[in-house]
C-alpha cells in the first residue's frame, strides 16, 4: 500500500496537507501510478486539499511559501485562496522555476 494504512485512517480525517517538499508530487512513470504522487492514496483517503511540489523545492522558498500559506489559512482564507495569495507572494521574489512546481491537489467534487 501506497501511504500505509495507519497514514490511511489519519489522512482521512484531514481538510489539508501540505507536502511542500522536493518531488512530493512525482510518482513513478507507470500506467497504474496515480496522479501527483503521494498526493492522490491521500485524496483517495479523504484528504480535500493536499500541496505537493512537482520538482526540487529550494529551502527558501519552501519557508517563504509556507509562511505566506500558513499566513494566509489563519486570514481565514480557504486552501485554494490561501495557495493562490501564497504563490503569489513567493513569484514576487523568486523565478517561475523555483515555485512553478508547487501543486494544490483537490478532492473531486462529489455530486
Amino acid at each position: 500500500e501506497v501511504i500505509g494504512d495507519e497514514l490511511a485512517e489519519v489522512a482521512g480525517r484531514c481538510e489539508l496537507i501540505n507536502l511542500s517538499g522536493c518531488k512530493t508530487g512525482r510518482s513513478p512513470v507507470s500506467a497504474d501510478s496515480g496522479r501527483f504522487g503521494l498526493a492522490g492514496p491521500l485524496i483517495h483517503a479523504g484528504v480535500q486539499w493536499v500541496v505537493v511540489s512537482r520538482s526540487d523545492l529550494d529551502d527558501g522558498v519552501a519557508a517563504a511559501f509556507n509562511a505566506a500559506f500558513y499566513r494566509a489559512l489563519g486570514g481565514e482564507f480557504d486552501p485554494p485562496e490561501a495557495f493562490r495569495v501564497s504563490i503569489s507572494s513567493v513569484s514576487q521574489r523568486y523565478a517561475p522555476a523555483a515555485w512553478g512546481g508547487l501543486v494544490l491537489v483537490g478532492r473531486p467534487l462529489q455530486h
